[in-house]
């Protein structure tokens, strides 16, 4: 099932070896770095995302405002690139 990013950026799947995006919020930092429903985030910073989990966790102990480098494998095939986002910059709680 899919949940919500802690930024409410976007909502994130388990897939083994990484977190699959299931939704984008338009706007959201995720939005604005590029990051497309169906794209799989392999690396948050220097770590490894194997789960969903993990990349919650983490997001959960960077600091808002904090910009992070993303590796993304596109949910259509094409090669891997890097996107910065910014952590929490959507966040309106």
């Amino acid at each position: 099932a899919a949940t919500s990013a802690p930024d409410g950026s976007s909502a994130v799947c388990s897939s083994g070896g990484g977190a699959g995006v299931a939704a984008v919020d338009e706007g959201s930092p995720a939005d604005v770095a590029g990051i497309e429903t169906g794209d799989m985030i392999l690396q948050y910073g220097k770590l490894h995302t194997q789960t969903a989990e993990t990349l919650r966790d983490v997001i959960d102990a960077t600091p808002p405002g904090i910009t992070v480098d993303l590796l993304i494998q596109p949910g259509d095939g094409s090669a891997t690139r890097r996107v910065d986002v910014v952590v929490g910059a959507g966040n309106t709680e």
